[in-house]
C-alpha cells in the first residue's frame, strides 16, 4: 500500500518507527493505571495535571492529556478489540492520499502554531507488510477533548466506535499498520 505520513521528528532513514516518540513509555502508566480501576486511572490523571501546572513545562509537545487519551483507547483496544486491530501507541499513522494528510498535517502542528511548515516532513510511504487498519480519526479528537474535561466514561465510548470503525458523518480516515515500511520519498507541499 502506497500512503502518506507527516512527522516532525523524522530526519533521515529508510523506514518508519512504529513507536512515535516512544510514546508508548509515557502512555504505559496511565494504561496500567486503567487497568487496576477507573479511581486509579483518575487519580494518575489528577497528579499529571497537577505535575504539569506546577513545572510549567517548556516540552510544549508533552501533553499528559493525549497520553491519557492514548491509554483509554489502548486499553479499549485490548480488552473489547484485541483481535483485528491495529495498536495506537505501536504503529503508524497513514492516510490513503496526499492532500489528507498535508490537511490533518496543517490541523494537527501548523495551523496551532506547534511547528511550522518546514519542521513538519511529508512523507511518501509503501507500507510492505502487516495489516492496515482504517479508523475515524473523529472518534479520537472527541475524545481527546472529552479527557481534557476528565470525561473519562464517553472518552472510553469514543473509544469503542472507533475500533468498530465506526464512521462519522464527516469522517477524517486515518490508517494504523505495525508492518514494516519504506520511506519513498519525502515530499514538499
Amino acid at each position: 500500500m502506497i500512503a502518506y505520513h507527516y512527522s516532525i521528528s523524522y530526519r533521515e532513514g529508510s523506514s518508519l518507527i512504529n513507536d512515535y516518540d516512544k510514546k508508548s513509555q509515557t502512555v504505559e502508566p496511565f494504561l496500567m493505571a486503567l487497568r487496576k480501576g477507573r479511581d486509579w486511572f483518575d487519580l494518575l490523571l489528577l497528579t499529571e495535571m497537577y505535575h504539569a501546572r506546577l513545572a510549567e513545562r517548556e516540552d510544549k509537545f508533552h501533553n499528559y492529556v493525549k497520553d491519557a487519551t492514548e491509554a483509554v483507547f489502548e486499553y479499549v483496544r485490548e480488552t473489547e478489540f484485541a483481535k483485528n486491530s491495529a495498536s495506537r501507541i505501536n504503529c503508524v499513522y497513514y492516510f490513503a492520499d496526499l492532500s489528507a494528510a498535508v490537511k490533518a498535517a496543517y490541523a494537527d502542528w501548523i495551523d496551532c502554531g506547534d511547528a511550522t511548515k518546514e519542521e513538519v516532513k511529508m512523507l511518501e510511504v509503501q507500507v510492505t507488510d502487516g495489516s492496515v487498519f482504517e479508523y475515524d480519526q473523529v472518534f479520537y479528537d472527541r475524545a481527546y477533548e472529552l479527557m481534557k474535561q476528565h470525561d473519562v466514561t464517553n472518552a472510553l465510548a469514543c473509544a469503542r466506535h472507533y475500533f468498530a470503525s465506526d464512521k462519522t458523518e464527516a469522517p477524517i480516515l486515518e490508517y494504523l499498520s505495525s508492518g514494516t515500511n519504506h520511506i519513498i520519498q519525502e515530499i514538499s507541499y
